[in-house]
C-alpha cells in the first residue's frame, strides 16, 4: 500500500506539469524546447496503470479476508487477531503475485476468455439470484 500511495502522489501531477510547461503538450506535442515532456500515451498509460492496480489491490485484500474468515479456521485451531492479520496479509500477497503470474506466463487468449466466461457467468446467476428474492417480496407485502 505504501508503494500504490507513493506512484499515486508522484506520477498523478505529471499531466498537469507536462500542461504547465505548454498547454499544447497534452495534445501529445513535446513541450520542452529538447522535446523532453511527457507525451499524451504515455500519461494515459500511467494513469490506467494507476486506475488499475487500486482495483486489484481491494479485490486481493477481499479474498484474503474471505479465505482467512472461512477458510483459515478450519485449517489453524487457535486463532487470534493478530495472527488473523498476519495471514490475511500474506494471503493478499499471495493473490497478488499469483495474478501477476498469470498476466506475465499465461497467453492473453486465457485472460480474455476468462474475461468472456465472467461476464457469461454473471448474466446467467443475476437472474437466478435476482428473480426468486423479487418474487419473495411481491408476495410478502401484497
Amino acid at each position: 500500500m505504501k508503494l500504490l500511495r507513493y506512484l499515486a502522489v508522484w506520477l498523478a501531477p505529471l499531466p498537469a506539469l507536462a500542461a504547465s510547461a505548454a498547454p499544447s503538450s497534452l495534445l501529445g506535442i513535446s513541450a520542452g524546447k529538447d522535446g523532453s515532456s511527457i507525451s499524451v500515451p504515455l500519461q494515459i498509460v500511467v494513469m490506467l496503470t494507476l486506475l488499475t492496480l487500486l482495483p486489484a489491490a481491494i479485490m486481493s485484500i477481499g479474498a484474503a479476508n474471505l479465505f482467512t474468515r472461512n477458510l483459515w479456521p478450519l485449517m489453524a485451531r487457535d486463532i487470534t487477531p493478530e495472527k488473523e492479520a498476519k495471514t490475511a496479509k500474506l494471503v493478499s500477497l499471495i493473490v497478488k503475485f499469483g495474478a501477476l503470474l498469470f498476466i506475465v506466463f499465461l497467453p492473453t487468449q486465457y485472460a480474455i476468455d476468462l474475461q468472456l466466461l465472467g461476464g457469461v457467468w454473471i448474466l446467467q446467476i443475476f437472474p437466478a439470484r435476482w428473480w426468486p428474492a423479487w418474487w419473495r417480496s411481491r408476495r410478502c407485502c401484497s
